[in-house]
């Protein structure tokens, strides 16, 4: 007869073996992805296709840091660690929010001190006066939007990265959020009036 105990530990080991082996799937997976798509862009010459590798090789970076988080938080309490390994999970957590940090800086600097920044806010403020002063907006309208774009697969990557899950809804709703962040940090709905860290 089974002693109780050993009731309570075998569903536990059998709970600790599938979380390993989802991370262990996600990361094969998104090596295997990432390599087709590194082929195919390299033999069709598709900028296109290995700007998507790129994001795939992003999720493989996620997913190898998922699997090294849960092998560590697996591991049983010792004299150093006395209430287990688990902290060891918001490892990736702390990676995103310095990629966050850093996304940040690298912005504020590029709209603050640069060219396009400055053509940025001019567009935005007020673009007739903008193409007058020999700014093409159409340009910078596109390149604004294609930075807004790869932004915002780059979010989803790391969304999909904490969720295990490429689920096309699973930010539906945060939208509002957003907004509202975005124009209590003092953007202006009309344009040329901003900051990033009012924004953060």
């Amino acid at each position: 007869m089974p002693l109780p105990n050993t009731v309570a530990v075998e569903p536990v080991e059998s709970m600790r073996a599938e979380k390993r082996a989802v991370a262990q799937n996600s990361v094969f997976a998104a090596a295997a992805i990432t390599i087709l798509k590194i082929m195919v862009g390299v033999t069709t010459g598709s900028l296109g296709i290995l700007s998507e590798a790129a994001h795939s090789l992003l999720d493989l970076v996620a997913a190898i840091i998922t699997l090294v988080s849960v092998g560590v938080s697996d591991k049983p309490a010792d004299a150093d660690h006395q209430y287990g390994h688990g902290k060891v999970e918001n490892f990736s957590a702390f990676l995103e929010t310095g990629l966050l940090l850093l996304t940040c800086v690298c912005f504020h600097l590029l709209m603050k001190y640069t060219p396009f920044g400055r053509a940025v806010y001019a567009t935005g403020g007020n673009p007739e006066a903008a193409r007058l002063a020999g700014i093409p907006i159409a340009r910078v309208r596109t390149q604004a939007l294609a930075l807004t774009g790869g932004l915002a697969a780059l979010s989803g990557l790391m969304l999909a990265s904490r969720i295990n899950s490429g689920t096309p809804d699973a930010a539906q709703g945060w939208e509002l959020d957003i907004i509202a962040a975005v124009i209590i940090g003092g953007t202006s709905l009309s344009g040329g009036v901003g900051t990033l860290h009012g924004t953060l």
